[in-house]
């Protein structure tokens, strides 16, 4: 169930942010401030995406999604692009990568997100060690 899990996604956003800030008065407001990468652009990811845009108000341009040929990009005109569709294209990115972006911590290093989600299923033990102390470093400079 699509729904279901986007909300189980948003409740653990909004119990890190409230972790991170207990005193925050206004958590949707707050989740409006970070940058998302979601590493997958399935189904769960994009209710999740769907989910923040439409109840927190998030802007599109705070959130990047990945999928098998790499972070997701369009031309300005939209004629180029690896997007899978409509929903997928709804996040892309204008200009296609200059940096490998098949690879997560290459997209990490240069979205500079600090927020992460992973939904996906081609990419086993894609959340290394080195993926993690990399949002760890980006988290301890905010």
């Amino acid at each position: 169930d699509i729904q279901g899990a986007a909300a189980v996604v948003v409740a653990a956003l909004l119990g890190a942010l409230r972790i991170r800030d207990p005193s925050c008065q206004d958590l949707r407001e707050r989740l409006r401030k970070e940058r998302f990468l979601f590493h997958g652009a399935g189904s769960a990811n994009l209710g999740v995406m769907k989910l923040l845009r439409s109840e927190a108000g998030v802007p599109v341009s705070s959130i990047y999604a990945t999928h098998s040929g790499g972070l997701i990009w369009a031309s300005e005109d939209g004629a180029q692009g690896n997007a899978h569709g409509d929903e997928q294209r709804a996040y892309a990115k204008v200009g296609q990568p200059d940096y490998n972006s098949k690879d997560l911590l290459s997209v990490i290093e240069h979205v500079r997100p600090s927020v992460v989600v992973g939904a996906v299923g081609v990419c086993p033990n894609c959340f290394t060690k080195a993926v993690v102390e990399a949002m760890v470093k980006l988290n301890d400079e905010r």
